[in-house]
């Protein structure tokens, strides 16, 4: 917990909110930020700027991690300045610039939000607030009840509001993902864990974009691009392989990264053009599966077994096994054998 010590640079007779700040920064800002922001130069115009982080908290019925996330938010902004201590916060309001360059225009700020490296741990209190205040929050609660099958413990409540709060996924995002985790069989949590950390890391921030997202993770482009070595969204040409081998051929996904796995044995790494040879091939005698695959290998040892062992049978056919190999005149050895036939006959 931190105490807050608040002060302006700058008087007013009221509170001021200027049109630059609504225009500028309000309108892209989490709500809850502008909330505490606004509520901060409130408290300063009116003397009350000394408090700790979680009576703020507890005035605007918010967490605590809220109010110093909300800080560090507006700094960044360059809307205050922070001084002091982890235990004692001062903050400094700065003045709002008014005008701002007519080649200058309002834009919103798409760039993902990057969570904090650990995911914060709420109380069992914070927990409850929200969930009386906040009716999207019960209903996503009620939402990953359903879609998991089970009650929600303490633990998983504090996983599925960081995926909120934590990762900054939008509500509607998460009761999307957890929809659509259930209807393909994943109810576990730590399992919808890591799609909401992939979401929120690819900027997946409404529905439109999720639905997209899941759209071409259908296809596969994400793991395949892994097995390929590679991160990201494939470029065009990639792209124009996964979707011959995934929609033309209808491999599996499975199956493609199997192929990516048997290039990189056999060339030391999967490269593509070796990659579409392979699955050219198992196109060709209609393998679908891993199963199928083993089937395949399975023959082709079995074969080559039978083979070898052919190959020792006919070195042991006659009885110069024994000897150094040279080349020899079958045709001279026969008429020699004859002649020797011919004298024992005659003997």
């Amino acid at each position: 917990m931190s105490n807050i010590s608040m002060t302006m640079r700058h008087e007013y007779n009221e509170t001021p909110i200027p049109n630059a700040f609504i225009d500028r920064y309000m309108m892209k800002a989490n709500p809850v930020y502008a909330l505490i922001y606004i509520y901060g130069m409130r408290l300063c115009m009116g003397g009350g700027g000394g408090l700790s982080s979680s009576e703020l908290a507890e005035s605007l019925n918010i967490l605590e991690s809220d109010v110093e996330n909300a800080w560090r938010y507006w700094e960044k902004q360059g809307l205050i300045q922070i001084g002091g201590s982890n235990a004692e916060m001062d903050i400094v309001f700065l003045a709002i610039p008014h005008r701002q360059k007519k080649t200058e225009r309002i834009k919103p700020d798409n760039t993902p939000v990057t969570p904090l490296e650990r995911q914060p741990v709420y109380g069992v209190e914070e927990l409850e607030i929200y969930q009386k205040q906040s009716r999207d929050i019960k209903n996503l609660f009620k939402c990953a009840e359903q879609a998991m099958g089970k009650l929600l413990t303490y633990n998983d409540l504090n996983i599925i509001f960081g995926f909120y709060d934590w990762l900054r996924l939008p509500v509607n995002v998460i009761e999307y993902m957890f929809t659509y985790c259930a209807d393909n069989d994943h109810r576990d949590l730590r399992y919808i864990e890591k799609i909401a950390v992939d979401w929120a890391e690819q900027g997946v921030d409404s529905i439109e974009k999720a639905e997209a997202h899941v759209q071409d993770s259908g296809k596969g482009y994400r793991e395949i691009m892994r097995a390929l070595g590679g991160n990201g969204t494939p470029s065009a040409s990639q792209k124009r392989y996964i979707d011959k081998w995934v929609g033309t051929y209808n491999m599996p996904v499975a199956v493609v990264q199997e192929a990516c796995d048997i290039s990189a044995f056999q060339i030391g790494r999967p490269k593509i053009a070796y990659v579409d040879k392979i699955i050219e091939d198992w196109n060709k005698k209609n393998i679908r599966s891993i199963e199928d695959i083993k089937r395949e290998q399975s023959a082709f040892s079995s074969n080559r077994k039978q083979g070898a062992a052919a190959a020792g049978r006919n070195e042991k056919k006659n009885r110069f096994v024994n000897f150094n190999q040279r080349d020899i005149d079958f045709e001279e050895l026969e008429r020699l054998e004859l002649e020797q036939l011919k004298l024992s006959m005659k003997g």
